[in-house]
């Protein structure tokens, strides 16, 4: 029986994380990247969303973020495209949402690719909403950004 979990990253992590974000992000962050970020950025933080099947831990999926004040500013969200369409992306958001909310922060903020419809209808889910765009945010693709805000407060 496989049983998910999920828990803030070590620094053992990193090379899982930025594998999972290779396959699935169109600007993935470096190895050097996610490891300094664990290490040394003490703003920053990972949530990874684990599955141990008895045999091996896995991770298939991860949020970084930033913890700026009462203001958190999410980096990259992926989940493996095999558990995709499970609900584990619910999870994790929650997850996260849970975390911030007992950790004192009133917002959760994220820029999301204007064509990535699946994301959005995640976000929106988890209390997420669109209050702005940044034009020709992804370099090299041209693509703009949706900036997308879930309040936390009372």
């Amino acid at each position: 029986m496989k049983e998910f979990y999920i828990e803030t990253a070590v620094i053992e992590d990193a090379p899982q994380i930025a594998k999972l974000e290779e396959k699935r992000l169109v600007c993935p962050w470096s190895l050097a990247v996610i490891q300094k970020e664990i290490r040394e950025n003490h703003l920053a933080q990972y949530l990874v969303l684990k599955v141990d099947s008895g045999e091996k831990k896995e991770i298939i999926g991860s949020v970084g973020y930033w913890k700026i004040g009462v203001e958190w500013s999410i980096n990259n969200v992926v989940v493996s495209e095999e558990w995709e369409g499970q609900g584990l992306g619910t999870k994790l958001m929650e997850a996260l949402i849970s975390k911030a909310k007992q950790e004192g922060a009133l917002q959760l903020m994220l820029e999301v690719g204007q064509s990535n419809k699946g994301a959005q209808r995640l976000y929106e889910k988890v209390g997420f909403f669109v209050n702005g765009r940044r034009e020709d945010y992804y370099s090299g693709e041209g693509e703009a950004a949706l900036l997308m805000c879930c309040l936390l407060g009372e």
